[in-house]
């Protein structure tokens, strides 16, 4: 939601933002979960269709191809606010529907200045001593495989994963853990942080004992 809204704060260097609210109302909007709805809401701009849980680019298209007379694609600009990082998946699909795809980058996943933590964590999987860890997105995987990688403990950082109850937020983020040889323990009832938690919390304990 907040990233919907520093989008609408930078269009205000070029237009007015009701110049802005009134060009979204002439076009179809796609919203991927509850969050951007609520900010779509807050602009005063009609939603066209919201894609259910868990919100990836898999029922977006899904979505898009039972909607089809709803939000037509071919010969379409379609502009797509990414979500810290590219989705090609999902503008590989939209091109294969005659779309014309146009990326908005918004903000994009980096490191943190400070590795001091990550790598202590990375060490401490990697000596087996956590019993859970929790990734919220696959890109914290890839950023954590490369800090290992940099310290020279890549592979024991993902042995040190297997021997551990690995809960993941959902599929995308599972996708990319058994693409590393990683099997996730968890994916929670619905793909936000308060279940992935909660979930986890009530799980680790038999997980951990059948592992063992």
């Amino acid at each position: 939601m907040k990233f919907a809204r520093a989008l609408a704060e930078a269009v205000e260097v070029i237009a007015t933002l009701e110049e802005f609210f009134s060009a979204l109302r002439r076009t179809r909007i796609v919203v991927r979960g509850p969050k951007p709805a609520a900010a779509i809401r807050d602009f005063g701009v009609p939603i066209t269709l919201t894609i259910p849980e868990p919100n990836t680019w898999r029922e977006i298209v899904k979505a898009l191809d039972e909607h089809s007379q709803t939000v037509p694609l071919k010969q379409c600009r379609v502009a797509v606010q990414e979500h810290g990082e590219p989705s090609p998946e999902l503008y590989a699909a939209l091109r294969e529907r005659g779309a014309e795809v146009v990326p908005v980058r918004v903000y994009r996943w980096e490191l943190p200045e400070d590795l001091d933590p990550l790598k202590h964590a990375i060490r401490e999987v990697a000596e087996k001593k956590i019993n859970v860890v929790m990734f919220t997105s696959s890109v914290q995987l890839v950023h954590a495989l490369r800090v290992a990688e940099d310290i020279q403990l890549r592979q024991q950082f993902i042995d040190g994963l297997k021997r551990l109850m690995v809960a993941s937020i959902g599929p995308i983020c599972s996708e990319k853990l058994r693409e590393n040889g990683v099997r996730v323990d968890l994916e929670p009832s619905h793909p936000k942080m308060g279940y992935l938690v909660k979930e986890a919390a009530e799980r680790s304990s038999a997980t951990l004992q059948s592992q063992r």
